[in-house]
């Protein structure tokens, strides 16, 4: 089923552009360990068969293989460790290369959905994911189970894009999108269970936000220890002992903030800083508990 009113793309790029620019311009460049990177597309198949049931009218299957090549190069130019950086907009020419070749691409739209947060772009971010997944949507039934790891991928960004500019509900309503993954994914569940820790709490749901941070607990080390080295670069917050304990002491940081156990939030949070000085948005939560304390 061909899928209408695809966004004009480059429109999009028009849009976000200058912005994309200034960031890059002004040196708005760090490296963070956050728990809130986006997860990039880790298979781009070869083959064109799953995605032929959404090509509209006069797309070939030259067309989509085009497409899912500049996908490929978008993936691997992706640069998770920066954000504001001027090589990612390499990334999003990519994308968008994809995304004029065959705009019915959700591999395409959920990279750049990547690819945008990674530049702060997050209501961009946000809509680019939905547009992958509405694709996924209206593939059949067969489509729909090959696409199953790529919509993993796209809800778990969906629910961490709108955790951060504070849409809490629609974080949650992509949460429940989604089965825990399972056993033989253990980065994927971690985040799982670290994005659901950190919404619940939002919430106000904070005795599930602990259960679902417990649960995080459980994946175990040598279970992650068996992610290949691309994945160790990636994401050391998932591998990194340090950091893996820095992130959890954040989220209980965050938990007892919202809770209003602002002594204890202080507590955890300078433990997290400890762990991993590049946990940033510790810092940032740090400095937000140390406001509101109410000393006496």
């Amino acid at each position: 089923m061909a899928i209408s009113n695809i966004p004009d793309v480059r429109a999009l790029f028009r849009q976000i552009l200058p912005w994309l620019l200034a960031a890059s311009l002004s040196g708005c460049v760090f490296s963070t360990s956050d728990i809130r990177r986006p997860l990039v597309v880790d298979r781009v198949p070869e083959e064109t068969d799953t995605l032929t049931s959404l090509a509209g009218n006069g797309v070939t299957k030259e067309d989509i293989q085009k497409s899912l090549a500049f996908t490929r190069t978008d993936v691997e130019r992706f640069d998770v460790k920066k954000y504001g950086h001027g090589t990612n907009l390499l990334g999003l020419e990519r994308a968008g290369k994809a995304l004029s070749q065959f705009p019915q691409n959700p591999y395409a739209w959920i990279q750049l959905g990547a690819d945008l947060a990674l530049m702060n772009q997050m209501d961009a971010a946000v809509a680019a994911s939905e547009k992958g997944l509405a694709l996924i949507a209206h593939t059949g039934d067969k489509e729909a189970k090959e696409l199953a790891p790529l919509e993993t991928i796209a809800l778990l960004n969906l629910a961490s894009f709108n955790l951060t500019i504070g849409n809490y509900e629609d974080a949650s309503n992509a949460l429940q999108k989604l089965k825990p993954p399972s056993s033989s994914d253990p980065i994927r569940r971690l985040a799982y269970y670290w994005t659901s820790a950190q919404v619940l709490s939002a919430l106000g749901e904070t005795d599930e936000a602990r259960e679902a941070l417990r649960l995080a607990r459980e994946v175990r080390p040598f279970e992650l220890n068996n992610g290949d080295n691309e994945q160790r670069f990636d994401y050391p917050q998932y591998f990194d002992k340090t950091m893996w304990t820095g992130n959890s002491l954040y989220i209980e940081g965050l938990i007892s903030l919202d809770e209003r156990d602002y002594q204890t939030a202080i507590t955890k949070l300078r433990e997290s800083e400890k762990q991993d000085a590049r946990l940033w948005e510790s810092s940032f939560a740090l400095a937000n508990a140390l406001r509101r304390w109410p000393r006496p």
